[in-house]
């Protein structure tokens, strides 16, 4: 998630704050110059991986692959679904608004 490399809290609170105070108003100010569509986004974190993954490294660029998770699949769920929703209500922020002009 783009949020850890900016310095996002690695908690559930930090992801939701940072996608309303950051990606949200980004979204709504740029819907103020032209319309905002979004093509697709992502949900990867490291609260979800259960490990630090430095704001998104994998094995393929250098994480160790014997780091195990210590979350459960259902907390795992819960915290994509959450983060989910909370960029689906920033990312209508700008489709509503682009919506209503065409």
């Amino acid at each position: 998630m783009v949020a850890e490399a900016n310095g996002c809290e690695q908690t559930m609170e930090g992801y939701l704050n940072y996608i309303r105070e950051h990606f949200q108003k980004d979204i709504q100010e740029m819907e103020e110059y032209f319309p905002v569509i979004c093509g697709e986004w992502c949900l990867f974190n490291s609260l979800a991986c259960g490990w630090d993954t430095k704001g998104g490294q994998s094995v393929l660029n250098g994480l160790d692959g014997e780091v195990e998770s210590s979350v459960s699949d259902e907390e795992k769920k819960k915290i994509y679904q959450a983060v989910a929703e909370a960029q689906l209500a920033a990312w209508n922020t700008g489709s509503q608004k682009c919506s209503d002009r065409f």
